[in-house]
């Protein structure tokens, strides 16, 4: 019931239905039994498309995630009150982020067509996620509304509903994103190869940190305090043990962000080699986000994001190897 009535208020914001009484009362001709109605036309018409859609192109797809993203998702949060602080920034910053990485979208997709907004005034340039401001605003509200669906939705309902050469308008809708298709690896994208090379370089990086978290907190982290994530830990363990009848240590079974918890609740044991525990949940959390996430879950990696996980990782290791430890 909840589904069906999202599906049919979307059809209604789109202009595919409409709401209207079902009967009228005999108590004073009162109206009753609000529906949803669907002409026998338009009806006829999604089943026509219904095949179609399930096999959009990919650049279409697209095409309506990015209007999803930055209409549905986002633009409430890109109209910022006159005082923004810096807490109000940075939890746009994150929310922005969950959203992108949720609809499997990157900033390279985003970026060019909001500069071309910001030309015509509608929007702010895109400053992007690394900015100590927020990703972008919006100037021109209604503006913003009605470029967004001339260049990202308008392209696809021709493509949907209009008896036109579809290959034609495939390329309208590869060039509606500012983004030109082109052979090969786009620019700023890494390759195959490039991705299974710097796969073997962040395990390796992982390797010295369980390796340094035991040294000071010994074989399955025996002198660890908290419990609760012992035992955490030893579950995913004996899950390993049940399916594959073998398993690692302990430190093995946790993920980036737990080293950084396991660091910063230990810090008697761990404050000599940092100033302060930000050296080491900030690196960390920046290197999951960047590459080992996009990596774990086979998302769009960009040259960008490891450059940027490589410098927190050598960061990260100059700090770690800067005293010997056991």
């Amino acid at each position: 019931m909840i589904a069906r009535n999202i599906i049919l208020s979307e059809l209604e914001k789109l202009g595919f239905c409409v709401k209207t009484n079902y009967f009228v009362s005999t108590r004073g001709g009162e109206l009753r039994g609000l529906r949803y109605v669907i002409s026998p036309e338009v009806q006829e018409k999604l089943l026509v498309v219904e095949s179609e859609i399930k096999s959009l192109e990919e650049s279409v797809k697209k095409n309506c995630l990015i209007f999803y993203f930055l209409t549905e998702k986002v633009s409430h949060l890109l109209k910022p009150p006159e005082s923004k602080s810096e807490e109000y920034i940075n939890q746009v910053r994150q929310e922005y982020w969950n959203h992108l990485e949720s609809l499997y979208i990157v900033e390279e997709e985003i970026k060019p067509i909001i500069d071309e907004m910001s030309k015509k005034g509608i929007t702010t340039k895109y400053r992007g996620l690394f900015a100590k401001d927020l990703p972008f605003e919006i100037i021109d509200e209604v503006g913003y509304k009605i470029y967004l669906k001339k260049i990202l939705i308008d392209p696809v309902f021709s493509y949907l509903f209009e008896e036109s050469d579809k290959e034609e308008i495939k390329s309208e809708i590869a060039e509606s994103k500012i983004i030109k298709p082109k052979e090969g690896t786009p620019p700023g994208i890494v390759s195959r190869e490039e991705m299974l090379d710097f796969f073997d370089e962040l395990g390796e990086f992982e390797r010295k940190v369980r390796d340094f978290i035991v040294s000071k907190l010994g074989k399955d982290l025996r002198q660890y305090q908290d419990r609760k994530l012992i035992e955490k830990l030893k579950e995913r363990k004996m899950e390993e043990e049940k399916l594959i009848g073998s398993s690692g240590s302990l430190i093995d079974y946790a993920t980036i962000e737990e080293y950084a918890t396991i660091i910063t609740s230990s810090w008697d044991k761990f404050r000599i080699y940092f100033d302060e525990k930000e050296e080491v949940t900030i690196p960390l959390k920046l290197i999951n986000i960047f590459a080992r996430r996009p990596l774990a879950h086979f998302r769009t990696l960009t040259k960008t994001r490891i450059v940027r996980a490589r410098d927190e990782m050598r960061r990260f290791l100059e700090k770690i190897e800067s005293q010997e430890y056991d």
